[in-house]
């Protein structure tokens, strides 16, 4: 045996050490999708077994991290210095907006719409192991007209509320909360935002050049609609982060041929089931996705396609299992009242998976194969695609032209129509211009340039017989047409646009990337300087839309007010909302930043108000009364002069023709008061 000279010894280690750093910096769009993912999973189970907790969730959510990234791995492809380059550009990219947007981040604690929601859900689980909320009616002596509930939470029991939706939200921003505190919770969905920029570059970059990957980055950076949702605590960010970062696992998993990474790509993919639970319409086109593979593998190759199939689906069984019964089991009244959408989701998985094995199996028929091989396939298959493509998008973009869509009755529609001086029609839904949303947003360059790039890529995966674009090409088409028909949301704007976030918007962008990146491949000047043009134009039409409100904060000073609140009430208040706005925005609230009990009894009068106060002193505790409108509290004096608390907040506008270009401001008054003993109340006047 040579040996081996101490100097060289070092040197040579040293090589093989940068080697493997090279390797991590280039994959870290996978590794941190990756380690997202495992720390959720065991997080989410300890939720639904209520043992949400720092000493519990943190080491049983680092070790799933930790497995995951090992699973992930470095990746094995040679990595040259200009791929290097611009991977840490793309994380310096998303370093920075992440910078910028947590200085725009909301404070959305009264509740109206979701992100209070997910908000004052997290909020309650830094302090609290579970998700059982008790209304507690009893400290208040149980008056019979009384109610616990509130805008996003509602009653599942005598007295037991629940938070609506998918909670894998708000544990990661409880999480936020205990390793840095209340405002980080605040900012955490800028990071999520963030971190799923990064995993877009990761599944762009795998589609086109790695200039044009950061081209499609900036285009989506600067979009109002992924601005909008991850400065507040929308969970789009999230469903948006395990959806693309699947995917572009999943390209590396056709490219690797390793089942280890088709299982981690489906088992990322289904974590975006423990986000939203119409992220399981996603999966179904995974579904598809994974009958593609050993129907298209050569006889030699099938049991090994079959493997990786089954890896694929087997991955996301479990997430998807356990984002079921977050919403069956902790928000049943919510699971309740969706269940006849989220079942047909389900029922269609279980034909599928009964229905595909027999495609797969009829596919492997000689009469099928010769088909499958023949020379005229792939010409007649791209123009069946092609014809496909380009006709129901023009089909769905000429709709405004021929159509006006009605859904059922919507209030907060017509009230909109009113403020704009339109015609009042209740039913409409606006679904006629989902295409147009697009294009008001993202410019109709880019739109276009998307259609046109689906449709070649569909072309060079089937003429090259490669796969690796098949995930992407079919949950994006599958969730476009889905959601180009019909929105299934309240269309004012930019609320919208939150359905198109985790995967139609993404993935049209890089549609739209391709086509420019076969135009720069062209050997015309002409065609490659109209196509430097219109990459430029993918970044400035988003950004000139956003500009107007680029600094929109929601909500804010509302944390401030919030917590003067909670000073005045301090750890023996109970408190009785009077009024039904105060009910409606404020008891979730105090619930979960005051950590008081919580209780409405609205327009109540002095004489419910003694017995009350009666039941809460036997408890230890004073009973304090809650009320945007100071005629609703019956004061043993005049009614105060002035608010205990008064706030203007700015707001996102609700508008239904296009972006928003101004921003709102609100008025926010809160009225306090101690009840007496024969039921009067004294106010309570803030201090200094």
């Amino acid at each position: 045996m040579t040996a081996v000279a101490p100097a060289a010894a070092t040197v040579q280690a040293h090589a093989t050490s940068s080697r493997l750093g090279v390797r991590i910096v280039h994959s870290v769009p996978d590794l941190v999708t990756s380690a997202l993912a495992g720390f959720a999973l065991p997080a989410m189970v300890l939720l639904l077994a209520g043992r949400f907790s720092p000493g519990w969730v943190l080491p049983a959510g680092v070790a799933g991290a930790a497995v995951a990234v090992a699973v992930c791995g470095a990746g094995s492809e040679q990595v040259d210095r200009r791929a290097l380059r611009y991977t840490l550009i793309a994380i310096g990219l998303a370093f920075a907006w992440c910078v910028v947007n947590s200085f725009f981040s909301a404070e959305n604690l009264f509740a109206h719409r979701d992100p209070a929601t997910y908000n004052l859900t997290g909020r309650w689980l830094m302090d609290h192991p579970g998700l059982g909320i008790p209304a507690q009616p009893e400290i208040f002596g149980s008056p019979s007209s009384g109610s616990g509930s509130s805008a996003g939470f509602g009653v599942s029991g005598p007295t037991q509320l629940y938070a609506q939706g998918n909670h894998l939200l708000p544990a990661l921003l409880a999480v936020a909360g205990w390793l840095f505190g209340v405002t980080a919770l605040l900012k955490a969905n800028v990071t999520f935002g963030a971190l799923a920029l990064l995993a877009f570059f990761g599944l762009a970059r795998r589609v086109v050049d790695a200039p044009l990957a950061l081209v499609a980055m900036v285009a989506f950076a600067v979009s109002m609609p992924l601005i909008f949702v991850s400065r507040d605590t929308y969970s789009e960010p999230l469903a948006l982060l395990f959806l693309v970062g699947g995917l572009g696992l999943l390209h590396r998993a056709v490219e690797s041929g390793r089942v280890r990474d088709f299982a981690l790509a489906g088992f990322v993919l289904g974590t975006s089931a423990m986000a939203r639970i119409d992220s399981d319409v996603s999966l179904l086109a995974v579904l598809v996705t994974a009958a593609v593979f050993p129907i298209f593998a050569a006889r030699t190759a099938r049991t090994t396609a079959v493997w990786q199939a089954c890896a694929l689906v087997g991955g996301t069984v479990v997430p998807v299992l356990v984002g079921w019964l977050d919403v069956a089991h902790l928000s049943y009244g919510y699971y309740r009242d969706e269940r006849h959408h989220i079942l047909p989701i389900f029922d269609a998985g279980y034909a599928l998976l009964l229905v595909l094995p027999l495609l797969v199996w009829a596919s492997w028929h000689p009469a099928v194969r010769r088909v499958l091989r023949s020379p005229q396939l792939p010409r007649r298959a791209t123009i069946a695609a092609g014809v496909l493509i380009g006709g129901a998008s023009v089909f769905l973009a000429s709709r405004p032209l021929w159509m006006v869509a009605h859904d059922r009755n919507n209030p907060f529609v017509a009230d909109l129509q009113a403020r704009a001086g339109d015609a009042v029609d209740g039913t409409r839904s606006y679904d006629e211009q989902t295409v147009h949303w697009l294009a008001q947003y993202l410019g109709w360059p880019l739109v276009i340039l998307g259609v046109v790039g689906y449709i070649l890529l569909v072309r060079r995966c089937i003429r090259t017989r490669s796969l690796a674009t098949v995930g992407m090409i079919t949950v994006g088409l599958a969730m476009s047409l889905l959601y180009l028909r019909a929105s299934t949301i309240t269309p004012d704007q930019p609320w919208a646009m939150r359905r198109y976030v985790p995967v139609v918007l993404p993935i049209l962008i890089i549609a739209a990337a391709y086509t420019v990146c076969v135009l720069l491949r062209q050997s015309a000047a002409p065609v490659r300087a109209a196509a430097v043009l219109l990459a430029a134009s993918m970044i400035a039409i988003p950004a000139a839309v956003t500009a107007p409100m680029a600094g929109a904060r929601e909500e804010v000073p509302q944390l401030v007010q919030v917590q003067r609140i909670c000073a005045a009430f301090g750890s023996r208040g109970a408190v009785l909302e009077v009024d039904p706005p105060a009910q409606t925005s404020y008891a979730q609230t105090i619930r979960s930043y005051c950590n008081v009990p919580s209780y409405a009894l609205i327009d109540a009068q002095p004489a419910q108000l003694a017995p009350v106060r009666v039941a809460v002193a036997a408890h230890h505790r004073v009973l304090y009364l809650l009320s945007t409108d100071p005629t609703k509290i019956h004061f043993a004096g005049s009614p105060p002069a002035a608010p205990f608390s008064e706030v203007t907040t700015m707001r996102w506008p609700s508008v239904l023709h296009g972006p928003p270009t101004t921003v709102d401001h609100e008025s926010v008054a809160v009225y306090l008061a101690k009840v007496r003993a024969d039921g009067l109340a004294e106010a309570v006047t803030a201090p200094g």
